[in-house]
């Protein structure tokens, strides 16, 4: 603008005002651009904490799935072993009941208090 009025001999003032205006348009632009890179900036800054938050949530989700995992299992094995155990268990528990042993032989043997003796 003021190349165009200093070429065409314009008027002093004119030549002037057009530069002034010039510059202030550059300083206009400059500054836009500077308020555009730092809103960019910013921009990216929460992109990037956001993501890492994510990532944490992600880790931290799959670190107490995996912990719900290893406990469930736990338990799977524990009611299993249990259920084992009382199956072992159980044949002989049978066999004490069917097999009476020498406390049993003598209950029998006794009369008790309410019951009369046999001759």
């Amino acid at each position: 603008m003021a190349e165009n009025a200093l070429a065409s001999k314009a008027d002093k003032k004119d030549i002037v005002s057009k530069a002034g205006q010039a510059i202030q348009f550059a300083e206009d632009a400059r500054a836009l651009a500077a308020q555009r890179q730092n809103e960019a900036r910013i921009a990216a800054d929460r992109e990037a904490a956001a993501a890492k938050a994510k990532t944490e949530a992600e880790a931290k989700a799959a670190e107490e799935a995996k912990r719900q995992a290893e406990l469930t299992a736990a338990k799977e094995a524990q009611m299993k072993a249990e259920a084992e155990a009382a199956c072992s268990q159980w044949p002989r528990r049978r066999q004490m009941r069917l097999q009476p042993g020498p406390r049993r032989r003598q209950m029998r043997l006794q009369p008790g208090p309410r019951q009369k003796q046999m001759p």
